[in-house]
């Protein structure tokens, strides 16, 4: 049927349609032509030598990642599939489901961002911040054990490690001084001295005076809300008598995890050994040796050559010590100072793989899965704190 390349080369010709039966192959009847074997065809000019696949790129590399994480153990969502962007997102979304149970759903976006050179999983909050308040369970442990609420204090804190969103009660007293007037201390006295200095020094105003012009917190007003535990808020001062910085407010007695193991295996109300036993299991969560959550990565602006962190605002949850509304007016009105005159960012969370490297994309599962382990057990934890809102 073939004739010697050597002599000549060949070409398809029109399709034969009289040969078509049925669901048979039609063939392709084949002719030479006359021609050296090592004529090479040329494109049109106009035909581009590199063609833009485009979406079809990206349906790839998503395509790809939903494969990895089901060989991983998170399985395909059932039914029909629409398109593979909702496909992926369910599939996500069933693995916080099962993983987080009847807990409470703390809120986090997961999203996905696709190039050619990159794939990135970004973790954001939704517009939907639950609140809850510390104090009755915080009391309730330290009246069983000396010090044991104090721990879940402290252990409900760190559960910001590696970037997790969540307004802690010390960020209330960060937000007081970044957007009013701080001095070397924490008190009602520095603030009226360091708001007089800004002001060039043409009016000393008084209390009064900067209560009737102003409207903002004081540092007394956050102290009062967290009953007096100023070393709840992180704060520093400046000791004159040595000149050096030191904290505001000595912390109480905390328990130690010997004693918080001993309070587990003692005879204690069952309600109360739940919660310390969920913290523990947070706390161990947070200290895992082989979690990726260390991979996570600050969002970046670029400008030209430079680039630099934004700060990151939103949170999937405020913890309150017992009032809230200081609090929330204070997370407000830093979220729109912000958005207004800084530079900020929603994504707080963000992993990164080579779309090209299976084994890249592979750890960029895992990656995915150690966050989802992360945040069922914060979410589990935190469930025994009260919801104001």
């Amino acid at each position: 049927m073939f004739k010697n390349r050597s002599i000549d080369c060949e070409q398809s010709r029109e399709i034969d349609s009289a040969v078509c039966s049925g669901s048979s192959v039609q063939p392709v009847r084949l002719n030479p032509i006359n021609g050296g074997a090592w004529c090479l065809p040329a494109l049109h000019p106009d035909i581009p030598h590199v063609l833009d696949m485009g979406d079809k790129v990206t349906e790839q590399i998503l395509a790809n990642l939903a494969l990895e994480a089901h060989a991983h153990g998170v399985a395909l969502p059932g039914g029909k599939f629409t398109t593979i962007q909702k496909t992926l997102q369910a599939q996500w979304n069933t693995s916080i489901a099962a993983a987080c149970g009847s807990h409470l759903p703390l809120s986090i976006h997961m999203g996905f961002s696709v190039s050619q050179t990159a794939l990135k999983v970004q973790i954001s909050p939704t517009g939907n911040l639950a609140v809850l308040r510390m104090k009755p369970v915080v009391d309730a442990l330290n009246k069983a054990r000396k010090g044991l609420g104090w721990w879940v204090f402290e252990a409900a804190s760190a559960a910001t490690q590696d970037r997790y969103p969540i307004y802690r009660v010390q960020d209330a007293a960060d937000f007081l001084e970044y957007n009013h007037y701080a001095g070397a201390h924490f008190n009602d006295e520095s603030f009226i001295e360091e708001y007089n200095q800004s002001s060039g020094g043409e009016e000393d105003l008084t209390r009064e005076q900067m209560e009737q012009e102003l409207n903002f917190f004081w540092p007394s007003d956050l102290i009062k809300a967290v009953d007096g535990h100023t070393w709840m808020l992180a704060r520093m001062e400046h000791d004159p008598a040595t000149h050096k910085r030191s904290p505001l407010g000595k912390k109480p007695y905390i328990a130690t995890l010997n004693e918080v193991q001993k309070f587990l295996k003692g005879r204690a109300p069952k309600e109360l050994k739940t919660i310390v036993a969920d913290f523990l299991a947070l706390l161990h969560e947070l200290a895992r040796p082989d979690s990726l959550m260390k991979d996570t990565a600050a969002p970046h602006h670029e400008d030209d050559d430079y680039e630099y962190g934004a700060e990151c605002i939103g949170a999937s949850c405020a913890l309150v010590w017992n009032d809230e509304d200081m609090v929330l007016d204070l997370i407000q009105h830093h979220e729109v100072e912000m958005q207004e005159h800084g530079e900020y960012e929603e994504i707080h969370i963000e992993f990164k793989a080579d779309p090209s490297n299976q084994v890249s994309v592979s750890r960029l599962v895992q990656s995915i899965k150690d966050f989802v382990t992360r945040h069922a057990a914060i979410g589990k934890a935190l469930s025994h704190f009260e919801v104001i809102k």
